[in-house]
C-alpha cells in the first residue's frame, strides 16, 4: 500500500509538470483516479502507514529501510498537497493525533506536560477544522445539505433501508421534498444532483437501514480489536475518517 502510494505520487507530480494527462477533463491532477479527492485520500492512507512505520518502528528497521522510507515520503508529501483534498487533510490530522498519543515519547511524558500537549493539540485541531471549512465553505455546506436530506430519507425506512444501490434514485426526490418544506433554506444555493451521501455510514444507513449499519459496525469492531500491527489499523482508521466526509469505499 505504501509503495502504491509512492506510484500515485509520481503520477500526480508528472501530471503537475504536464508530462502526463489526468483521467479527468475538469482536474489536472488526479493520479490514476478520476477525481483529486480520491488521490488525496489514497495518499493519506499510504502516507499515514509510512509515517507510522517510521515513527513507531524506527529502532526495529534496517538502515536501508529507514532511508527508503524517508525518500518515499519526500515524493508523497508534495503530491498529497497537490491533491488539495480537505477530506484527506482532515483524515491525516486526526490520524496524526492518534499516532502522537500512541508514540513512546508521549506515553513517557509527565502528567502535567502530557495534559499541556493534549490541550495544545486539540486547540490546533479546532483551528484547523475551522480553516478547512473556510477554505471552501460552499462545498462544506453542500455536504451539510446532503446529510440533512439523507436524514429524512433514512427515517422513511429506518430498519432495512431502501435497498442496495437505491440512494442515487431516491435522493433527488427527497431533496425536492426538503426544499418544498423549507423554501427559504440557506442551502438552496448549494443544491445539486447528488448520487453519494459523502458519508459512507449515512449512505449505508439509507440503503440498508439500522440492520445493515449494525452489521457493518460489528465488522469494524472485530477489525480493531483483533491482533494486528498498529500500522495497518492506523491506515484503516485514515480510510474510515475520510469515509465520513467522502465516498472512499
Amino acid at each position: 500500500i505504501i509503495f502504491s502510494g509512492f506510484i500515485q505520487a509520481i503520477i500526480a507530480e508528472l501530471q503537475f509538470f504536464g508530462l502526463l494527462n489526468s483521467l479527468s477533463e475538469e482536474f489536472t491532477i488526479t493520479g490514476s483516479f478520476c477525481n483529486p479527492s480520491h488521490l488525496g485520500i489514497y495518499l493519506a492512507i499510504s502516507l499515514m502507514m509510512l509515517l507510522t512505520t517510521l515513527l513507531l518502528e524506527w529502532k526495529l528497521l534496517k538502515l536501508s529501510i529507514r532511508v527508503a522510507g524517508i525518500c518515499l515520503s519526500l515524493f508523497m508529501i508534495p503530491a498529497f498537497f497537490l491533491a488539495d483534498s480537505r477530506t484527506a487533510f482532515l483524515a491525516v490530522m486526526i490520524s496524526g493525533i492518534i499516532l502522537l498519543f500512541r508514540s513512546h515519547r508521549f506515553i513517557r511524558l509527565e502528567k502535567g506536560k502530557k495534559r499541556l500537549v493534549i490541550i495544545t493539540v486539540w486547540l490546533l485541531g479546532l483551528i484547523s477544522v475551522a480553516l478547512l471549512y473556510l477554505y471552501r465553505p460552499s462545498s462544506a455546506n453542500s455536504r451539510l445539505l446532503i446529510w440533512n436530506v439523507s436524514k429524512d430519507l433514512f427515517f422513511e425506512k429506518p430498519i432495512f433501508g431502501h435497498g442496495s444501490g437505491s440512494f442515487p434514485s431516491m435522493y433527488m426526490y427527497s431533496q425536492a421534498e426538503y426544499f418544498f418544506k423549507n423554501p427559504s433554506s440557506e442551502f438552496t444555493i448549494v443544491s445539486n444532483n447528488h448520487y453519494q451521501a459523502f458519508n459512507e455510514f449515512i449512505h449505508l444507513a439509507c440503503e440498508q437501514g439500522i440492520v445493515g449499519l449494525l452489521l457493518f459496525v460489528t465488522i469494524l469492531y472485530f477489525i480493531f480489536y483483533s491482533k494486528g500491527r498498529v500500522v495497518l489499523k492506523l491506515g484503516f482508521t485514515t480510510l474510515l475518517i475520510s469515509s465520513c466526509f467522502s465516498y472512499s469505499f
